[in-house]
C-alpha cells in the first residue's frame, strides 16, 4: 500500500473534496467518487473501521454541501469543524458548544 514510514497515506496536494468534485465533473457518479475517496483507500490500508458509515466504524464524517464543498467535519463523532464560508475552509477548533447544539 502507498503508506509512508509514519503511517500516513502517500498522495498529492489535492484535497479529497477537490478530487471528488473533479471526478463528478468528469462524469463519475457521486457514489463512486465518494467511495474512491473513502472506502477504497481505507480498504487498501486494511482499515475496515474507516471509509464507511456502519456499526463499529469510526465516526469520522464530512458534510459536503450541494457544490461538494465541506461544511462540517466530525472526528470520533465529535464536531471539530464547521465552515460558515462557501470555500469550505475550516479552522481547527472552530466548532464550539453552541455550534454542536445547532448541528
Amino acid at each position: 500500500p502507498p503508506v509512508r514510514a509514519d503511517g500516513s497515506i502517500a498522495g498529492s496536494g489535492l484535497s479529497l473534496d477537490q478530487a471528488v468534485r473533479h471526478c463528478v465533473a468528469l462524469g463519475v457518479s457521486l457514489v463512486q467518487a465518494i467511495d474512491a475517496a473513502s472506502r477504497r483507500p481505507a480498504d487498501l490500508l486494511g482499515r475496515s473501521d474507516l471509509g464507511r458509515v456502519e456499526p463499529g466504524a469510526a465516526a469520522d464524517l464530512v458534510w459536503l454541501d450541494a457544490e461538494l464543498r465541506p461544511r462540517a467535519t466530525w472526528v470520533a463523532g465529535e464536531l471539530v469543524c464547521r465552515s460558515p464560508l462557501p470555500t469550505g475552509r475550516c479552522r481547527p477548533g472552530r466548532a464550539g458548544s453552541s455550534e454542536r447544539e445547532q448541528a
